[in-house]
């Protein structure tokens, strides 16, 4: 069950995401003045507190005018790619045991 989110959970999830309250109520659909007034004790809807719950618990990017930006990371830009090992990764193969034409399409999970 979702409890209600508070005025410094509110400002506390804006920090964390590094956006400001004018871009949180771009973000969500709201009026600049709902923004504000959830940063300053108005009571904040179980829609808007789960969904900036769970884009902190997900880090989901946050959209902006410029583009997205990726918190957490050095300067909110994109995270860099991991680098392999240099080790291919093994042929994809269909359920008959041949190689598959269309990479990992067919691949079963599990």
């Amino acid at each position: 069950m979702w409890h209600p989110m508070t005025e410094k959970e509110y400002r506390k999830v804006l920090s964390h995401l590094m956006i400001s309250q004018g871009e949180a109520a771009r973000m969500l659909g709201l009026s600049i003045r709902a923004s504000h007034g959830y940063a300053n004790g108005a009571p904040i809807p179980i829609s808007v507190a789960v969904l900036l719950r769970l884009m902190v618990l997900h880090q989901v990017p946050v959209p902006t005018a410029s583009g997205l930006r990726y918190y957490g990371t050095s300067r909110g830009r994109a995270p860099k790619r991991i680098k392999s090992s240099g080790r291919k990764s093994p042929k994809s193969r269909d359920r008959t045991g041949r190689p598959s034409s269309a990479g990992n399409v067919g691949a079963r999970i599990g």
